[in-house]
């Protein structure tokens, strides 16, 4: 091999080495600071996954999803804003609840979805980026059906401390406003006038966290029951007057 070769390939290797080793595409120094984060109790943090959550959907609260995939915990709800797929400008928002990749393996091979695209805080910026969700649209042949989440119907009144969805959402510490819907008065067992009421549904243990601070009579209306899927008389809660001041915010104060 003549001098003038030698001094070419070797000139080549070093370029090779600066731009980094296809097989190795880090550089000495890089894959170094790593190591040292890493010993230094440095981890990645772990990458998380949105599935929808829907009122009208299987997956209806964070507790179904919770039976669905066998999690330790009812995992918390949060709000984003979905991505039209081809403008790519917000088109409202949707409820999520995140997962690891494993709990989404484990979604993915129970039921049927499809995907949407979502605004989802990155892992290490947290700042909103474009990711995709999942919807589940139902379960494949073999897997239960997750039960379902039992709730009972608050009375909005405009003259007591709940006399809006909004009002309720705040004084029952919920994810998110409540959707409101008349219900019929049940007379049988009741002697409240007929009619109707307009009624927000909770899950009990917000209902009973509220008693704890407000008085509270019940009256009976007619509701959906969501396991037997039939009408039928229900008790509704009216919450009357604060309790315990310290346990409502001040804007929540009837004079």
């Amino acid at each position: 091999m003549t001098q003038d070769l030698r001094i070419q390939l070797g000139k080549s290797r070093i370029k090779s080495l600066n731009r980094g080793d296809s097989r190795f595409p880090w550089k000495k120094g890089v894959w170094e600071s790593a190591i040292a984060a890493h010993n230094a109790g440095y981890r990645e943090p772990e990458k998380r996954f949105p599935v929808v959550i829907s009122s009208d959907g299987l997956l209806s609260s964070p507790k179904a999803l919770q039976e669905l995939i066998d999690l330790p915990d009812i995992p918390q709800v949060a709000e984003i804003e979905r991505i039209n797929d081809i403008s790519g400008s917000t088109v409202g928002d949707v409820r999520i609840c995140d997962v690891s990749w494993n709990q989404l393996k484990l979604l993915k091979d129970r039921t049927k979805w499809h995907t949407i695209i979502v605004l989802f805080p990155d892992e290490e910026t947290k700042k909103p980026v474009r990711r995709t969700a999942w919807v589940v649209r139902s379960l494949k042949d073999g897997n239960p059906q997750p039960r379902p989440e039992i709730r009972f119907p608050v009375v909005i009144t405009s003259h007591d401390p709940v006399d809006s969805p909004e009002a309720l959402r705040e004084l029952a510490g919920l994810s998110a406003t409540p959707h409101a819907t008349d219900a019929e008065i049940a007379t049988s067992l009741t002697s409240s006038p007929t009619g109707t009421v307009r009624v927000c549904e909770i899950a009990y243990e917000k209902i009973r966290a509220l008693k704890r601070s407000i008085e509270s009579e019940t009256i009976w209306v007619m509701s959906l029951n969501p396991e037997t899927e039939e009408i039928e008389e229900t008790p509704a809660w009216i919450f009357k007057s604060i309790k315990d001041s310290s346990a409502v915010p001040n804007k929540m104060h009837k004079e």
